[in-house]
C-alpha cells in the first residue's frame, strides 16, 4: 500500500511540476522551443538570413521567439501546432517574430509587399 501510494504521489508531483501554462510554460516546454527554433535557423538557409539582419546572437532571437510564444500559448505543444498550420501559420508567426526583430515597421512593410513570398 505503501509502494502505490508513493507511486501517486510522484505521479501527482511529476505532473505538476511538468505542466505549462500561458505565461510560465515548464522548463521542458521552453527547452525544446529553444531547441527547435535553433535547429529551425541551422536548416533554413532563408530564416538564418532573415534572422542573421538582426543580429549576431541566433540564440538570443531563439529565446525571445520563445518567450513571446510562451506569452501567447499554453504549452510549446500548442504554440508550435498554431504556426505550424498552413491557414495561420505566417500572421501568427510573423507577429511573434516582429517583436523580436526589433524594427516593427520594417516588417510590416515587407509583410504588405504583395511581391514577397515567404514559408512563414
Amino acid at each position: 500500500m505503501k509502494v502505490l501510494g508513493f507511486v501517486l504521489f510522484s505521479a501527482v508531483i511529476f505532473t505538476s511540476c511538468n505542466s505549462s501554462v500561458k505565461g510560465n510554460w515548464s522548463e521542458n516546454d521552453m527547452e525544446r522551443c529553444i531547441k527547435d527554433g535553433e535547429d529551425e535557423i541551422k536548416e533554413d538557409d532563408e530564416l538564418k538570413t532573415l534572422v542573421g539582419m538582426y543580429t549576431d546572437n541566433e540564440s538570443d532571437f531563439v529565446q525571445c521567439v520563445c518567450q513571446n510564444m510562451e506569452k501567447d500559448f499554453e504549452s510549446y505543444y500548442e504554440a508550435d501546432k498554431a504556426v505550424n498550420d498552413e491557414k495561420i501559420a505566417e500572421e501568427e508567426g510573423m507577429k511573434i517574430f516582429m517583436k523580436c526583430f526589433g524594427d516593427e515597421a520594417f516588417i510590416q512593410d515587407l509583410l504588405e509587399d504583395e511581391n514577397y513570398d515567404s514559408d512563414y
